[in-house]
């Protein structure tokens, strides 16, 4: 008896169900189907609490690093048109994702070819590519593609494939899709998130700019506003009229506001200074992807108001960045405050008093 059953053949693997069989099954047995979502619900919650629950970091001056994205390993940088510089975009994000103590590896198309040969991206360089990606993504916490080559080069539609977190970048005016997002777009079997990332010469974001960017793109999941220092945005010139009297005329209008503008800048208040490398844009960025970002909500009360302003001014002597703030009654007025000329956490807005209010530093 017992030598029959060791020469049985073993039984072989089951098949794997299909999407049309997943989904008869779950109209058949919508119980069964419930009980399955309870329970995924049940187990991720769970290792949510964990991860929340962690001790905190040993490393002296680095960040608890609490995942709020527990699979988040490899972010794409991929920029809207050819003009964004993805580049000096990536090697600032970089540097401020290590001074927070996440390890970075940074992998363009000029790195990976150095490392692996010019015959990288052939048919039979594929597989020596894809053990030498998966070896990183395991070494480092984070992984960066920057997507700086051509729009249908093989390292672009990597880079897109690698990712489970992809940054589009855009700047200037022109709010329509680019071509890399044509390209993005064309691929429906990416399921990565999708964030929006707008470039900005200074700390300064016109009212209502931002919609325009929005509403050609509801796939977004987010969007940040980020100062790239040295950014040149792509100007409109409109074509000039044939009259040389109206030529003159348009030409000292425009040096006109030039000179204005010049005047405006150099007369910025003299107490402003530029921020610590922790709170500018990108370490708020590199917070955000790590799941270690600081918010700040302020109570109600008309007693608390100047309190709520001594602790705001305390927070920027202790050099604590804050990533988002909100508040209500008072509070929704505090956080729309002038601060003070040698802040940079809050904005001016005028809004009506009283009411709920939350808001991310723009």
């Amino acid at each position: 008896m017992r030598a029959a059953l060791r020469s049985r053949p073993a039984l072989p693997p089951a098949p794997t169900p299909s999407a049309t069989d997943v989904h008869s099954r779950s109209r058949s047995h919508p119980a069964t189907t419930i009980k399955l979502l309870q329970l995924i619900a049940s187990r991720v919650t769970k290792e949510v609490d964990v991860s929340s629950h962690r001790p905190p970091t040993a490393t002296p001056g680095a960040l608890e690093l609490v995942p709020s994205n527990l699979n988040l390993k490899t972010v794409a940088i991929l920029p809207s048109s050819r003009n964004v510089p993805v580049a000096a975009f990536a090697k600032r994000l970089r540097t401020a994702l290590e001074d927070i103590g996440a390890s970075t590896a940074y992998l363009d198309q000029a790195t990976v070819t150095r490392h692996l040969g010019r015959h990288t991206f052939s048919t039979m360089g594929k597989l020596k590519v894809a053990g030498w990606l998966a070896e990183l993504e395991q070494r480092y916490k984070i992984v960066l593609y920057v997507a700086d080559a051509a729009v249908t080069s093989q390292w672009t539609l990597t880079c897109l494939r690698q990712a489970d977190h992809i940054m589009v970048l855009g700047m200037g005016d022109d709010p329509s899709i680019g071509e890399y997002e044509k390209v993005l777009l064309a691929k429906h079997d990416l399921t990565a998130r999708k964030d929006l990332v707008l470039l900005h010469p200074d700390r300064s974001v016109a009212s209502g700019s931002t919609r325009p960017w929005l509403k050609e793109r509801p796939w977004i999941s987010q969007h940040h506003h980020v100062e790239l220092p040295g950014l040149v945005l792509p100007t409109k010139t409109a074509p000039l009229p044939s009259d040389p009297k109206a030529v003159a005329a348009v030409k000292r209008i425009r040096d006109q506001v030039q000179t204005q503008i010049k005047r405006l800048r150099r007369h910025r208040p003299i107490g402003r200074v530029r921020t610590s490398p922790h709170m500018n844009d990108f370490a708020r960025l590199a917070r955000r992807l790590c799941g270690a970002s600081i918010g700040v909500v302020l109570g109600g009360g008309g007693g608390r108001g100047i309190a709520h302003l001594g602790f705001l001014e305390a927070l920027e002597d202790e050099g604590v960045p804050v990533d988002m703030i909100g508040g209500t009654s008072i509070g929704s007025f505090v956080v729309r405050r002038p601060q003070s000329a040698r802040s940079d956490v809050l904005a001016w807005r005028l809004t009506p008093l009283g009411g709920p209010s939350a808001r991310t530093i723009p």
